[in-house]
């Protein structure tokens, strides 16, 4: 190897450990989101939105570097290990990640208007795509949607680790919704919010998500990091159910896919704009994802 590319080697991951520009979104409390009046009209008036637990977490296999969920309906929640910016402090999340998968509700409210005769079946990932935020608000999924953090495109080595990365740039996001008996698919939104004080959220401890950072460090390189606080959330169900009638003319999305607005979300292992096509490990709600009462 040459001179120049061990210098470019080098710099590209010894990022955790020399000093670079530092910006920060200060920290801040998040509002939780309020529970539509509208969506709790069948409720008592003493009860309020009941948030999902998470049932299951496990460290994550997704690329880059086990920094990101690889399975339907899981979001990170916290970090096997933790590293320290040099250039400016601040606790820097490292591979892996935990993900965790929200429990299925044990009973389905009815809505004003609709009666909820379904069985919930799955929880699964809608609307997933990456952060629209610029610069440092990209470590963040939007403040006014219902997503979580699944995992990051990017990731650097730590210098002088061969096992411990850490992300850089936006992040992915995802919505959970539960996949109901019809096909429909009741979406879940943010509730209960609270800033860490770490880059954790605690995993089954706590039962929140991760919705992204409060902060981030500047590599020489223009790169983002996240840094400490993160902002996280637990999931609650929300006030809007996806029908899957919407997409009668896509044959209701061949029973592998969840229909948002007109159009069909498959779940992994299909693919076409119907989610008739077959391809690599196709994803079975009913057997994987079902919790026992």
């Amino acid at each position: 190897m040459s001179r120049s590319r061990q210098r470019t080697t080098c710099f590209a991951g010894c990022l955790l450990v020399l000093v670079g520009r530092v910006s920060a979104i200060p920290a801040r409390e998040i509002s939780p989101p309020v529970w539509p009046a509208h969506a709790s009209a069948n409720l008592s008036e003493e009860t309020s939105p009941e948030a999902l637990d998470l049932c299951d977490c496990e460290p994550a296999r997704g690329p880059p570097n086990g920094l990101s969920c690889d399975k339907e309906g899981w979001f990170i929640s916290s970090f096997e290990r933790v590293g320290e910016w040099m250039g400016g402090g601040g606790a820097v999340p490292l591979s892996r990640a935990l993900c965790c998968r929200p429990c299925l509700p044990t009973s389905l409210p009815d809505l004003p208007g609709k009666a909820v005769d379904d069985d919930a079946v799955a929880i699964v990932s809608i609307g997933c795509h990456g952060s629209t935020g610029g610069g440092g608000l990209a470590m963040q999924c939007e403040g006014n949607g219902g997503s979580y953090v699944t995992g990051w495109s990017k990731a650097v080595q730590v210098y002088a680790s061969f096992d411990a990365f850490y992300p850089v740039g936006p992040v992915d996001c995802c919505t959970p919704a539960v996949l109901l008996s019809s096909g429909d698919a009741w979406e879940l939104e943010r509730c209960d919010c609270q800033t860490s004080t770490d880059v954790h959220c605690g995993g089954s401890d706590t039962h929140r998500l991760l919705q992204g950072y409060g902060a981030f460090r500047i590599t020489p390189l223009a790169e983002f990091v996240p840094v400490a606080p993160a902002q996280c959330c637990k999931a609650c169900l929300s006030s809007r159910i996806h029908s899957m009638s919407s997409c009668a003319d896509l044959h209701f999305c061949s029973g592998h896919g969840v229909c948002n607005l007109g159009q069909c979300e498959c779940q992994q292992g299909w693919l076409g704009s119907d989610c008739s096509e077959l391809t690599g490990f196709a994803w079975k709600a009913s057997s994987t994802q079902h919790d026992d009462a």
